[in-house]
């Protein structure tokens, strides 16, 4: 918490204008910051690891520095895509350490006013809500 006594996610989506890459799961509409994105992969051949956590799809071997690439949709137990269907690796910096997320599909850039920033609240704090820090709304379509 902070000085406030609100979580620092709530402080941080309160903050004027951001953007967000948005992606799709399933026919869900989700998104990133986009500071956070170092890039966009297209989907790749992994290198398999026995004994990895839930979701780790395994490591990238991108421009000889290995990171893991995570599925979300396991983590948030979606069914496993077809393996015909296009995908993409998000390439994210998280907190000084580069990791990848595999997503069906990338979408755009989205802008969004401090007004659209919803912090998400306690009940979200489960498993699947830890990867959830807020929605935004626009229109009437809700981003994760």
């Amino acid at each position: 918490m902070n000085a406030t006594s609100q979580p620092a996610e709530a402080s941080v989506l309160a903050k004027g204008p951001r953007q967000y890459l948005t992606f799709l799961l399933e026919d869900r509409v989700y998104g990133v910051p986009l500071a956070d994105v170092a890039e966009i992969s297209p989907n790749r051949e992994l290198n398999r690891m026995p004994h990895m956590p839930k979701g780790v799809e395994g490591l990238l071997d991108l421009r000889g520095t290995m990171l893991p690439v995570m599925s979300l949709r396991a983590r948030l137990d979606l069914p496993p895509l077809p393996a015909e269907k296009a995908r993409s690796i998000l390439v994210l910096n998280h907190g000084g350490q580069l990791m990848g997320l595999l997503v069906d599909q990338v979408s755009s850039v989205l802008t969004s006013s401090s007004e659209a920033h919803v912090a998400a609240g306690p009940l979200l704090a489960g498993r699947s809500g830890a990867w959830v820090s807020g929605f935004l709304l626009e229109g009437d379509q809700i981003i994760v």
